[in-house]
């Protein structure tokens, strides 16, 4: 009797371990709490927007993507072991995407979080990234925590002036027009500036209006920190023909850690085109 208690014993805490397994509740991300940060020593990561505008059945409709780019930059046995992304769109739609490490995963990734779609109110608000890291540094080995928020630059409300006098002898910026393709604009947009042996972080953003007179975003960058480097160039962002584009509007800001300034200016495709 005795034994048959002990086996019954053994088998019931079985069962209940089993139990239990099959009812792991998954895993569910919170949402991301960080604030705008300048730049972090340890690990790089900005974000590069793409948007464009396509005819549906139901009219015009903007769509949008994201990608992030994430590196650890300082150490040995460098590693990204978690990743996630939370979003909110102009109409406060709000979603999250995350991934924990794999065994070939690196210190270094770039992965399109978002594919070009539609997204409430026709643009991003706000986007927030989460990292969790390895490193051995000075002999040390550290788990690490980088989180960091941006909200989109909105288009001015008012008339939309060219103004550079802040940041003229700090960053050039500008776009440039490949024309051939008769089925899409192809434009390129670089970001130039003068002190990279300076640290300073620049947050970016490009509207494309078209003839009927929407404005809606086409491509940006945020917290792309420029220390040590010295020219950033966003390449072949295409739009479709389809809709014929008028004017391109750019927006830029630059913090150097104890300021911000800001710079604009409107660019005709005609100015593109003859440039």
């Amino acid at each position: 009797m005795k034994h048959r208690r002990i086996v019954s014993s053994i088998i019931l805490l079985l069962l209940v371990i089993a139990f239990a397994g099959c009812n792991k509740k998954p895993y569910k991300p919170e949402k991301i709490v960080a604030d705008h940060s300048f730049i972090n020593d340890d690990f790089d990561s900005h974000i590069e927007l793409a948007g464009d505008i396509i005819l549906t059945d139901s009219g015009l409709v903007v769509r949008q993507s994201i990608t992030v780019i994430m590196r650890v930059v300082r150490g040995t046995g460098r590693k990204i072991e978690y990743y996630q992304i939370d979003w909110v769109s102009a109409a406060g739609d709000y979603q999250t995407y995350y991934n924990f490490a794999r065994e070939n995963d690196f210190r270094y990734r770039g992965q399109k979080f978002l594919p070009l779609m539609p997204v409430g109110g026709g643009a991003l608000s706000e986007i927030k990234a989460r990292f969790e890291y390895f490193h051995v540094l000075d002999g040390a080995p550290e788990r690490k925590e980088y989180a960091y928020a941006e909200e989109m630059i909105v288009f001015p409300e008012d008339n939309f002036i060219t103004d550079l006098t802040e940041i003229g002898d700090l960053v050039d910026f500008g776009v440039v027009l490949n024309d051939a393709d008769p089925d899409q604009y192809r434009f390129k947009y670089y970001i130039n500036h003068a002190k990279k042996d300076a640290p300073s972080h620049i947050d970016f953003q490009a509207w494309c209006e078209t003839v009927d007179g929407l404005i809606f975003p086409a491509f940006g960058l945020y917290h792309y920190a420029t220390f040590g480097k010295d020219y950033f160039s966003g390449s072949d962002k295409k739009i479709s023909k389809e809709i014929e584009i008028t004017n391109i509007y750019m927006k830029l800001k630059y913090y150097d850690g104890d300021s911000e300034r800001s710079g604009q200016y409107k660019i005709s495709l005609e100015e593109l085109r003859t440039a």
